[in-house]
């Protein structure tokens, strides 16, 4: 058998801020300018019943519910850090940013 343990209880103060903001806010900016972060826009979704969507054929069009001059939302992660209008660059869609988000 083992022996006796004493325990006791300790309390803690609430913390005020989280412990990633404080390392956050002791981090030199320069360190986080190399780090690449994956952006993602989302230009909007449509619902459309099963039958369509296996009778889909090329050529077909699926309308979205964002009207086209509504500003799009840059994403990192679920974080909304910009918005603008969707343009195309080169062959390439792209955002022209009118809004950054703090």
């Amino acid at each position: 058998m083992s022996e006796p343990v004493e325990v006791e209880l300790v309390e803690l103060e609430e913390a005020t801020e989280k412990l990633g903001e404080r390392i956050f806010k002791r981090l030199n900016p320069n360190i986080l300018k190399g780090i690449e972060v994956e952006v993602k826009i989302n230009i909007g979704s449509a619902k459309i019943s099963v039958e369509r969507l296996m009778t889909l054929s090329k050529g077909e069009i699926v309308q979205l519910d964002t009207p086209s001059s509504q500003k799009i939302n840059l994403l990192v992660g679920s974080q909304v850090v910009a918005k603008g209008l969707l343009v195309v660059v080169n062959g390439h869609y792209g955002l022209q940013v009118s809004e950054v988000v703090a």
